[in-house]
C-alpha cells in the first residue's frame, strides 16, 4: 500500500496535480509578477535612463527566470532514476508535430533575425540594438525564451489580470496627476522645459505611455465583456480601471490614442456571444463617451503650464463636444433597445450584422474622402478632417517624411537584404547615412525608428522576418481569441496595440507585455475562477 501511494505521488508531482504550485510554477509567478508590478515603474534617474533601466530590469529579471528553470529542470533530471524505479513512465520526448504555429513562426522570425544580424552591415549594432531603442537580437533572444517559459510552464489567474489593472490603474492616475498640475513633478524637473509636455507618468514620452495604456483599456475592456464569473463588486471594479484608463488616454493628448480606441470598439462586437455580452460592450462604449466630458471638466481646472489645451484629438474632442456625447449615448441607448426588442430571437447575431454593414459603409465613406483628399485635390472641401487626412511629409508630426525616406531606401535594398533586412535597430544607421540633410531641413531631427513597427519589421528583418513576426501574432490572436474570458481579452489587447503601432515604436517599455499577452494566448486554456489549479490540470 505504500508503495502505491508513493507511486501516485509521484505521478502527480510529475504532473503537478498536487493542488499546489509546482517549483517551476512558483519560479514563473515570481517572474510575471515582477513584470506586471515592479517592471511599470522601475527606474534609476527618472526620464533620462528609462529606456536603459527598462531594458536592464527586463533582461535581468528574464536571466535569472530561465535559469532558475534550467536548475529546477536538472534535479527534475537527476530524479528521473527515482520516478522509473516506481514505475512512472519517462515520457517519449517532444512531439513535434503537434508544435503550434505560433512556436513555429516565432522561431523562424528569429532565425531570420540572426541570419539579418550576420549579413548585416552593422552586425554589433544589431546584436546589441544600441543604435535605435535597445532591441537587438540579443533582446529579441530573451522575448522568445520569455514567450516559450510563459507559453509552456504558466497559467494565467484571475490575480494576475487584477495585478495587471492595478498597475495600469496607478500608471494611469499619475498620467492624469501630471495632466491636472504639477503631479509627480520630480520626474520633470530637470527636463527642458520645451520638452517637458513630451513625458508623463512612470512609462515616459506620451507615446510610449499611450501605447501601454491601450494595452490595459483593450484587456480590461474585452475581460468585463466576457468574464462569467466575476461579482458585482469586481465587475464594477474594472469597470471603474476601464474609465480610469479611457481618461488616461484622453488626458495623455497622443492622436495614437485614437487607433487603439477605434480598434477596441470596432472589433469587440464581433467577439459577442450573446446578450449579456452586447450590453456590456455597450456599457463601456457609454463609459467612454461619458469620459470625454468629465475629461473636459477636468481640463478647465488644470494648472498645468505644459499642455495648451490644442493637443490630441481626443481632447479637442472633449474640451469642445458640447451636447454631442451625451446624444451619443442616447442614440447607442436607443440602437441596442430596438435590436433586442425587434430580433428578440438572436439580437447578437442582428447586432453583429449590423455593425458589419455600419463598418463596410464607413469603410467606403473614408476610402472615397481619403482619395479625394490626397488624388484630387479635394483638401478644402472637408475642413479639417480634409487637413488630417492629408498624406504628405508633415502628416502625424513628420510621420510621412520618415515612411517616405524608409521607402526609398528599401527600394535601394539587393534582393537578399529585402528578404532578411539590414539587421535589427539599424534604421536609423542608414537613415543618418542617406537622408542626414533632408531630415535636418525638413523637421530638425535624426529619426532612428520609423514610428511604424510594421515598416521597422519590413525594414530591419526583411519580408521574411514581417511575415513571421506578424504571422506569428495573428496566431496568437486566434487561438486566444477562441477560449476563454482571460485570453480573449489578451488577445483583444494584441489587436489594439499592434493597431495604435501603425504609428508608434516598438520599445522594451511595452514590448514584454506583448510577448506576455502572446504567451498566455498561446497557453493552456486559463483558469480565472479557480485559484487553485489551472483548467489544464483540472481537464486531466
Amino acid at each position: 500500500m505504500a508503495r502505491e501511494q508513493r507511486k501516485q505521488a509521484i505521478q502527480d508531482l510529475s504532473k503537478g496535480n498536487t493542488g499546489r504550485l509546482t517549483a517551476q510554477e512558483w519560479i514563473l509567478e515570481a517572474y510575471i509578477s515582477l513584470l506586471l508590478a515592479v517592471f511599470p515603474f522601475y527606474n534609476t534617474d527618472r526620464y533620462f535612463s528609462i529606456l536603459s533601466d527598462r531594458a536592464w530590469f527586463f533582461r535581468t529579471v528574464t536571466f535569472v527566470m530561465a535559469g532558475a528553470l534550467l536548475i529546477e529542470r536538472l534535479i527534475c533530471g537527476l530524479l528521473h532514476d527515482g520516478r522509473k524505479k516506481a514505475g512512472v513512465p519517462g515520457g517519449s520526448g517532444y512531439n513535434f508535430r503537434k508544435i503550434p504555429l505560433a512556436y513555429l513562426l516565432l522561431m523562424a522570425f528569429l532565425f531570420v533575425s540572426a541570419a539579418s544580424t550576420a549579413l548585416s552591415e552593422y552586425p554589433t549594432e544589431a546584436w546589441s540594438g544600441e543604435a535605435g531603442r535597445l532591441q537587438g537580437l540579443s533582446m529579441w533572444i530573451l522575448y522568445v525564451i520569455t514567450f516559450f517559459c510563459t507559453a509552456r510552464c504558466f497559467t494565467l489567474k484571475r490575480r494576475h489580470l487584477c495585478l495587471f489593472f492595478a498597475s495600469g490603474a496607478v500608471t494611469a492616475a499619475w498620467g492624469i496627476c501630471d495632466y491636472m498640475g504639477p503631479g509627480l513633478s520630480w520626474w520633470l524637473a530637470d527636463v527642458k522645459e520645451t520638452q517637458r509636455e513630451m513625458f508623463t507618468s512612470s512609462i515616459g514620452n506620451i507615446n510610449t505611455y499611450t501605447a501601454f495604456i491601450s494595452i490595459c483599456f483593450g484587456l480590461s475592456g474585452a475581460y468585463i465583456i466576457h468574464e462569467k464569473q466575476a461579482g458585482k463588486k469586481a465587475w464594477a471594479a474594472m469597470a471603474f480601471a476601464f474609465f480610469l484608463f479611457s481618461v488616461a488616454l484622453i488626458t495623455g493628448r497622443s492622436d495614437n490614442a485614437v487607433v487603439g480606441v477605434a480598434a477596441f470598439f470596432l472589433a469587440a462586437p464581433f467577439t459577442l456571444g450573446n446578450t449579456r455580452q452586447m450590453w456590456r460592450y455597450l456599457t463601456l462604449l457609454g463609459l467612454f463617451i461619458i469620459a470625454l466630458p468629465f475629461t473636459g471638466i477636468l481640463s478647465q481646472y488644470t494648472t498645468n503650464p505644459y499642455i495648451s489645451g490644442k493637443e490630441g484629438m481626443l481632447l479637442i474632442v472633449s474640451m469642445k463636444g458640447g451636447t454631442a456625447p451625451y446624444m451619443a449615448i442616447l442614440g447607442c441607448s436607443l440602437i441596442s433597445i430596438v435590436l433586442s426588442l425587434w430580433f428578440k430571437e438572436r439580437p447578437v447575431r442582428r447586432f453583429k450584422k449590423v455593425w458589419a454593414v455600419f463598418l463596410a459603409v464607413s469603410a467606403a465613406v473614408f476610402a472615397t474622402v481619403f482619395i479625394r483628399v490626397n488624388f484630387l485635390g479635394g483638401a478644402g472641401q472637408y475642413g479639417a478632417v480634409g487637413e488630417y487626412m492629408k498624406f504628405n511629409d508633415n502628416w502625424g508630426t513628420y510621420r510621412g517624411l520618415c515612411w517616405r525616406l524608409a521607402y526609398e531606401s528599401y527600394g535601394r535594398f539587393p534582393l537578399i537584404k529585402k528578404l532578411a533586412g539590414s539587421g535589427p535597430e539599424t534604421f536609423g544607421i542608414i537613415m543618418e547615412q542617406e537622408h542626414y540633410q533632408v531630415m535636418v531641413s525638413g523637421c530638425g531631427q535624426i529619426f532612428d525608428s520609423p514610428h511604424n513597427e510594421p515598416i521597422q519589421h519590413l525594414f530591419c528583418t526583411g519580408i521574411l522576418g514581417a511575415v513571421c513576426y506578424y504571422g506569428f501574432l495573428a496566431s496568437c490572436f486566434v487561438k486566444g481569441i477562441r477560449q476563454n474570458a482571460a485570453q480573449k481579452a489578451a488577445a483583444m489587447a494584441i489587436l489594439v496595440y499592434t493597431a495604435v503601432s501603425l504609428v508608434n515604436i516598438s520599445v522594451p517599455i511595452t514590448q514584454p507585455y506583448l510577448i506576455l499577452l502572446a504567451a498566455w494566448c498561446s497557453g493552456t486554456e486559463s483558469s480565472t475562477s479557480q485559484e487553485g489549479k489551472g483548467a489544464a490540470n483540472v481537464k486531466k
